[in-house]
């Protein structure tokens, strides 16, 4: 079995062990029918000691001093001997030559050994009043600087009063005024016990301290092994104690364990330590701590109404391991109390506790230095806080309900691989944490769970003005929608806190359904998932702290369908004037929350920041304010490398912001998302926002598919602008792609496209575009650019033929295009790849194919070139838009394998209906090789006529790369046609190299 620390070593105690006989010295027979008492045996023996052996029966004690080696053993019977001290009378006076601190037997020397096996043993009891109440005893043993061993020792005081069968009740007290016990032993001066088998029960001595067993001194001790067991005893403290730096130890033998049962107490129904070493193993301890008020005044010890099982406190240091607690009550510490005492507890069980605080530990540091705790291997059961209007009127200030198991106050704390399972506070009381509850401490918890808790704040822990750390932790279905005020795993406040690899899972309380952290200076998230949490807000996490830092955090299918944050709320300072709190998101992913606002976020005037992360299938209820994914008031919002994807809500599918604040997205895909307005932004912050290089895709809203600017309030106006941005709508929109009311739009180098409303619609504010490409709607009433109350300036050097439907309104007039912006095809077809049936959303789409008038211009251009479409301007040299990496020449865009030089461009073909050799239609796919039924050659003037072999002889006329019809054909084999058809070939390098 594994040791939590070495044996007491008891040198003298375990030379008693191998005792058979005394040298210098006869052995006596104690038979009191044939005329031998016990007391002419001991007067026998010389000052060296001997044997004595003891006969069943009553042998009756009066007090003697042991001065050498003796042995008590009893003979082989079926009955016991019985030693007893005599009972005295006294009419009145109780002084009279009674001396109540001395003994049966008093081992007063170092060389004193005392062995007694097999015997029962009964007190003095003396009698001073007529009503035959026991008032005083004295001692059985008294060990000062010897060795004392009890191996199958009795002491019961059944039988040994007049009345008989009536409990002892044990008035000891010392000249100072307090009560100190030891009925069967005390020992002091460098002596030990060792008690082996042995038993003691029914004793009532409720102002005594260690009423069986007590160690009193530097180099005292008491060791308690094998089958021995301590019941029905009631004390002031402990049935058995160590105090002023004695030594008390107790540990199985041969597969017995000591066992402590049903002993009440005020202060360690079991054992007490004061400035003391008590290392416990292998024990158990059940149905201790009492159960009704004691007749004493409020409480002066720190460790008063303290440890149903054990109590050490003033510098004493405790060690458990492999001990079992069942059934243990207490004030505070159901059944272990330790104050400013180092703790350390392995592979034990404590199971059915109970306490107003701490239902099973109590440790707390007082204002002393925060000494160590250390909990491996134990789990904690089926505990509560109860209430007990008795114990309460004795607990004074301390009628608290903190720590359903544990209650740790100003202590630095390990605990690991531990269970806390179905412990629960009184809730609705204000109670703080179902399983532990720590003030002013360190705590550092790896390796456990925390299933099945409940209180009313931190439903499994409650830390607060702290350093917490948590590692490999997991929370499960800990506290309740309707009982569990804040933090249905964990709450903290007013200090640190650190989770690494932290699950939590279906945990759920009115806020924070995993967790409220509130106030902390700092919280550090790695790792971990939180799943299923619920709660009216934070379905997950409700955060309050100055910095914040979660990264490789997995949040799925939290909620918070009464409120904000289906995942995480973040509420920054009430005062406006106060610094936002800093927030940082990264390497995450969000999936499935449902809030009434911010199905994923809540944000609240905090600066965040969110990179490398994935937010998919988020839900807002509301109708108004909503925010599939993220909704953020008067807080800035910063995200790159993201996707959105999958959100829906009343107002910004992904995100909405509300208040002051600006916004900037970089590098992210917002796809799929749905709302009344914004499809995937609702932006109504003022300030500056900023959407930079990303996808926004297959989004819907009835205004702004893709973004969505209006302002709510009487905010300053902000700015929206648009960079190397594709924004597409596929769908069926009554409003455009983009859509802003009184925000002025910038839009650089970006595609804005809309296949069935208009692409951009801007109204109480300018219109700045540059370098752009618009798609419109077949609609000739749709047109792709409206402005209303604004001025519009476009600046580009590319132009497209012009669309049967205004360009652009202004005030509903038809403005001058200038030169204007690229206008393409309605679906696509030429300068961008896309299908006929449903709009490309990846980015090669967006490349220009060999043919483009981006090409034809220029393009590769050179620095400082203008170019048109979201990968133009400062990012045209980025890898997507040039890379080569192998080298052969060709761009990506236009390779069939970057990474083998012998596979070059892909090939432009034609569909060549009729078979004559030259295409009509042009191929829509990317193919490295002819696809059959293809050619190479296009510009078929009827396609459907194999006679006809005339294309197009105006290579100028961009008609041909659809297969029009045009004015002038000529024959596929004229010397122009020819020409044209090997210099466009040639031109455009559209040859596969092998």
């Amino acid at each position: 079995m594994h040791r939590v620390v070495p044996h007491i070593v008891l040198s003298s105690v375990l030379s008693i062990l191998g005792v058979v006989s005394v040298a210098h010295a006869a052995d006596c027979v104690a038979h009191p029918s044939e005329g031998t008492s016990l007391m002419d045996c001991l007067h026998a023996l010389d000052d060296e000691g001997g044997v004595i052996h003891i006969s069943p029966g009553e042998h009756a004690m009066r007090p003697f001093d042991i001065l050498g080696d003796v042995q008590l053993l009893a003979e082989p019977s079926t009955a016991r001997p019985l030693i007893r001290g005599s009972v005295e009378e006294v009419a009145a006076d109780p002084s009279p030559g009674l001396d109540d601190q001395a003994a049966l037997f008093n081992l007063k020397s170092a060389g004193a050994r005392l062995r007694v096996v097999g015997v029962d043993v009964r007190p003095m009891v003396v009698i001073f009043d007529t009503s035959l109440r026991p008032r005083a005893v004295n001692r059985i043993f008294d060990v000062d600087q010897g060795d004392l061993v009890l191996e199958d020792v009795t002491l019961s005081p059944e039988g040994s009063v007049l009345h008989g069968g009536r409990r002892i009740w044990v008035p000891l007290s010392s000249a100072a005024g307090e009560q100190f016990g030891g009925l069967l032993a005390r020992v002091r001066g460098g002596g030990s016990v060792l008690a082996q088998g042995v038993t003691v029960e029914r004793i009532e001595a409720p102002s005594t301290v260690g009423v069986a067993l007590l160690a009193q001194g530097e180099g005292s001790a008491i060791r308690i092994t094998g089958a021995s067991s301590f019941s029905k005893i009631e004390s002031r403290a402990g049935a058995v104690a160590a105090i002023g730096g004695a030594n008390l130890q107790v540990e199985p033998l041969d597969g017995h364990a000591p066992t402590f049962s049903e002993l009440r107490s005020v202060s360690g129904g079991a054992l007490h330590g004061h400035r003391a070493r008590v290392a416990v193993e292998g024990a158990l301890f059940r149905d201790n701590g009492y159960r009704r008020r004691f007749d004493e005044a409020p409480p002066e010890l720190p460790v008063d109404l303290c440890g149903g099982d054990i109590a050490v406190w003033d510098g004493a240091e405790l060690f458990l391991n492999d001990v079992q607690s069942e059934g243990a009550r207490a004030s505070r510490g159901g059944s272990v109390c330790a104050v400013s005492s180092a703790t350390s507890i392995e592979d034990s069980s404590f199971s059915d506790f109970g306490a107003r605080e701490g239902g099973a530990l109590w440790i707390s540091g007082l204002e002393g230095p925060r000494l160590s705790v250390s909990i491996t291997g134990t789990s904690f059961e089926d505990g509560a806080l109860s209430v007990n209007e008795s114990l309460d009127a004795m607990a004074g200030d301390h009628a608290t309900h903190h720590g359903g198991a544990i209650f740790l106050h100003r202590v630095e704390t390990d605990i690991r691989d531990s269970t806390f399972r179905d412990n629960t506070t009184l809730v609705g009381t204000s109670a703080h944490g179902g399983a532990i509850a720590a003030f002013d401490a360190e705590i550092e918890v790896r390796g456990s769970e925390f299933v099945g808790n409940e209180a009313d704040h931190g439903c499994a822990v409650f830390v607060l003005s702290s350093q917490a750390t948590l590692r490999d932790v997991r929370f499960a279905r800990n506290g309740s929608r309707d009982a569990c005020e804040q933090g249905g795993g964990l709450w903290s406040g007013l200090g640190s806190l650190e989770l690494t690899d932290v699950d939590f899972e279906e945990n759920a309380s009115a806020i924070g359904g995993a967790a409220m952290i509130t106030a902390v200076s700092q919280l550090r998230m790695k790792g971990g998932t939180l799943r299923a949490n619920a709660a009216g807000a934070g379905g997950a996490l409700w955060i309050l702290s100055p910095d914040v830092r979660i990264d490789g955090v997995d949040f799925e299918e939290n909620s918070a369908l009464g409120g904000s944050g289906g995942h995480l709320v973040f509420a920054g300072p009430e005062d406006d004037g106060d610094p936002h709190h800093a927030v940082s998101i990264l390497d995450s992913a969000f999936s499935g929350g449902r809030a009434r606002i911010g199905g994923a976020v809540s944000a609240r005037r905090v600066d965040l920041q969110i990179h490398d992360s994935v937010f998919s299938d988020h839900e807002a209820t509301g109708t108004e304010l909503a925010g599939g994914a993220i909704a953020t008031l008067h807080s800035s919002l910063d995200i790159e490398r993201s996707r959105f994807s999958g959100g829906s809500a009343g107002n910004g599918g992904a995100i909405l912001t509300m208040g002051h604040g600006d916004f900037r997205s970089v590098d992210t895909d917002y796809l799929d998302n749905e709302a009344l307005a914004g499809g995937a932004l609702y932006l109504s912050s003022d300030g500056h926002h900023l959407v930079e290089r990303g996808r926004m895709c297959r989004n819907r809203a009835s205004n702004g598919s893709a973004i969505a600017y209006g302002e709510i309030d009487d905010n300053e106006p902000g700015t929206l602008e648009l960079r190397n941005l594709i924004a597409l709508s596929d769908g069926p929109t009554s409003n455009a792609t983009i859509w802003s009311d009184r925000a002025g739009v910038i839009v650089e180098h970006s595609a804005i496209v809309s296949s069935a409303g208009t692409a951009l619609e801007v109204r109480g504010a300018s219109l700045n575009v540059a370098g752009s490409l618009f798609g419109w709607s077949r609609s000739a009433e749709a047109p792709v650019v409206r402005l209303s109350g604004g001025d519009l300036m476009l600046q580009g050097s590319v132009h497209w033929p012009e669309p049967q439907a205004p360009l652009a309104l202004v005030d509903d007039e038809p403005a001058e295009l200038g030169s204007g912006v690229l206008i393409e095809h309605p679906h696509l077809r030429g300068a961008l790849r896309g299908r006929d049936s449903q709009l490309s959303c990846e980015l090669s789409a967006f490349h220009p194919r060999p043919f483009s008038p981006l090409l034809l211009d220029g393009w590769p251009a050179e620095e400082g070139d203008p170019l048109i479409g979201p990968f133009g301007g400062e990012y045209r040299h980025t890898e997507d838009w040039r890379r080569d990496a192998d080298d052969d020449g060709v761009p990506a865009i236009f390779d069939c394998d970057d990474h083998d030089p012998a596979l070059g461009a892909w090939l432009v073909q034609y569909v060549d209906n009729d078979g004559d050799g030259v295409g009509g239609e042009l191929w829509e796919g990317d193919d490295c090789d002819l696809v059959e039924g293809n050619v190479l050659i296009g510009g078929d003037c009827d396609d459907d006529d194999p006679d006809n072999t005339e294309i197009c002889d105006d290579p100028d006329d961009s008609e041909v790369f659809y297969g029009a019809s045009c004015g002038g054909c000529a024959a596929v084999t004229s010397p122009k046609s020819l020409l044209f058809s090997f210099v466009l070939l040639g031109a455009l390098a559209l040859r596969r190299r092998r």
